[in-house]
Formats: C-alpha cells, sequence, structure tokens
C-alpha cells in the first residue's frame, strides 16, 4: 500500500459520514485537499462540537473569534462601571440637599413661633411688673421663686436650715449665686433683723494674708465700720445689723445668699 493509499485510508476514517451523499463529499472536502505532487494536505478546522475546557456553551464569547455579542456585553459591562460612581454622587447629593431642606423647615417653624412666645413674655411681664407699676418704679426687677426681692438690683435667698461656712458657700454656687456680699449698708433693709446668725460672703484667705468678699475684692475696715473681727476666726456672720467673725468656719448656721435679679423696662 503505497503513501497516497494511506492517507486516503486516514482521511476516510476521518469523516464521519458516507462518500456517497453529497453532504459528506463536502464535509470531506474540507479535510482534504491534494497539492500539484500527489500529496494531501489536510486543512483541519474545529468543529462546532469541539470547544476548549475554558470555553463552555455559557460562555458568549468565541476561543477563535469575537462575535458581536460579546462586544455588546464588554460595552454594557463599561458603560455600568461608568455610570455607577455618578449614580453614588447623585444619591450623596439628594442626601444633602434633603438635609437642608429639612433645617430650612425646621428654621421657618422656630421663626413663626416667636412672635407668639413674645406675646406671651409680654403679658408675664406685665402681670409681674404690675406691683412695680402700682409703686411708680420704673424698674421691674424678677427672682426666682424662694428668693427675695431687694427692691433694687438684687434677689436674696435666707437659708431655712443650717450649714457650715464652706458647705454654705458650696450650696449658693450650685445657684450660680454667692454668700451674701455686704459692701453697703443699704442692703440691710431687706435683711432679717432676728437674732440668729447668717453666714455671708467674707472670709480670712491665708494665701493672700487677708480679709475678702466672695466676689474678690479686699475688705476695708474704714469703709465698714459694721464689722467686727476677732482673731483665729476665718468666716464673718451677719447678726442682726452687724458683721461678726466670731464663731468657728465649722459651726452650722443658716446663710444668705445673692445673685443680681432679672430687670424688665
Amino acid at each position: 500500500m503505497n503513501h497516497s493509499h494511506r492517507l486516503s485510508v486516514g482521511l476516510a476514517a476521518a469523516c464521519p459520514y458516507s462518500q456517497s451523499t453529497a453532504t459528506a463529499g463536502k464535509k470531506c472536502d474540507e479535510l482534504e485537499m491534494e497539492d500539484e505532487e500527489g500529496y494531501t494536505a489536510l486543512n483541519l478546522r474545529p468543529s462546532a462540537s469541539v470547544i476548549t475546557p475554558g470555553y463552555s456553551s455559557r460562555n458568549k464569547c468565541s476561543a477563535f473569534k469575537a462575535p458581536a455579542s460579546c462586544v455588546a456585553t464588554d460595552r454594557a459591562s463599561a458603560s455600568t462601571s461608568i455610570w455607577r460612581p455618578v449614580a453614588f454622587a447623585f444619591l450623596a447629593l439628594s442626601l444633602v440637599l434633603l438635609t437642608g431642606l429639612v433645617t430650612l423647615l425646621a428654621l421657618f417653624f422656630q421663626v413663626s413661633k416667636d412672635p407668639e412666645e413674645g406675646k406671651k413674655l409680654q403679658e408675664m411681664r406685665e402681670a409681674l411688673c404690675f406691683e412695680g407699676k402700682e409703686k411708680n418704679e420704673t424698674k421691674c426687677a424678677l427672682c426666682p421663686a424662694s428668693w427675695q426681692n431687694s427692691g433694687a438690683d438684687n434677689c436674696f435667698y435666707i437659708s431655712k436650715q443650717k450649714k457650715t461656712w464652706k458647705q454654705s458657700q458650696e450650696f449658693c454656687s450650685s445657684r450660680n449665686s454667692t454668700l451674701l456680699v455686704l459692701k453697703d449698708k443699704a442692703k440691710m433693709v431687706s435683711l432679717p433683723q432676728d437674732s440668729q446668725f447668717y453666714w455671708v460672703g467674707l472670709s480670712y484667705v491665708s494665701e493672700k494674708g487677708g480679709w475678702y468678699w466672695e466676689d474678690g475684692t479686699t475688705f476695708s475696715k474704714q469703709a465698714t465700720n459694721w464689722v467686727m473681727l476677732y482673731e483665729n476666726i476665718f468666716c464673718a456672720s451677719l447678726y442682726g445689723r452687724i458683721i461678726y467673725a466670731s464663731n468657728s468656719c465649722s459651726t452650722k448656721q443658716f446663710w444668705i445668699c445673692e445673685k443680681l435679679a432679672i430687670h424688665f423696662t
């Protein structure tokens, strides 16, 4: 058996169809072409059923050519990746605008309430200051509940229980006030005139070596001749119309707090 005959037999085995049909002949023609010297050249093309493992039937892109469907898929994917950050940016901007709108609405309703609140405040002022107007006073000074109005600029809190000087100082501080500062004797008009001792805001400061009022000013004996101080006593009390430094700071006594009144004109 010569070489050409063996090759023809191999080609016949490679072609799965009978060569008696035209279709089979066409299939086999694609597999063989005879050159000028009588040799047969194989023209092998992969059939549709022969697919590499990396390209399953689910893969839209062929291993040998790129169909239009593959190009369209790539373009759609690229378009999605471009628009995704734009969508996120638009969403963030929408949230910012919504927050700003809510804030503006809140401010609008707050402003709309202000006239009504101002009207209520005016009515309150007129009701609370009626007594002052009846006395032809030009000022209306308001004090917190349980505090006494001195008739001027001050409010006084006169305790009903007893504490040490330090405890009394802390109590007044917690009420945004101080122990009573009596630089002016005119304040005594509104103070109790009983036979009790009341802690006031005058004490001896060892670091500074002198007597100081609670507002930080230095005590002056010449300006306040109604004050009587004794040695080895470091806290002062009001008794009647005189300030004494006669009791130990640890002694429990009544006390008087002082703060500025709220004025309406």
